[in-house]
Formats: C-alpha cells, sequence, structure tokens
C-alpha cells in the first residue's frame, strides 16, 4: 500500500471515531465523502481491507 491509499485509510478510521465521539455531521459527511472519494482509488481494495 502506497502512503496516499495508507493516509486515507487511517483518515477514514479517524473520521468514523470522530463522528461518533462528536455527533457531527460535518464529520459523517466528510467520512463519506472520503469513502467515495476511496472507492475510485486504484488501490480501494486495500484501503476497505485495512478499514474493515
Amino acid at each position: 500500500m502506497r502512503q496516499e491509499a495508507a493516509g486515507i485509510a487511517v483518515c477514514l478510521i479517524l473520521y468514523s471515531i470522530w463522528s461518533f465521539q462528536t455527533e457531527s455531521e460535518v464529520m459523517c459527511d466528510r467520512f463519506y465523502q472520503l469513502r467515495d472519494y476511496a472507492s475510485q482509488h486504484s488501490e480501494s481494495a486495500a484501503i476497505f481491507h485495512l478499514i474493515d
């Protein structure tokens, strides 16, 4: 996994944690936006494997 894909995975994990802790709609929105981007990434399988 390249650095970019690892960074996306880490951000997805953190956005998920923060959205539950803060109950922030903004954090939820950012999570889903990044998840949509990650689904189109060339290393999407590795990203989703890591966050699953």
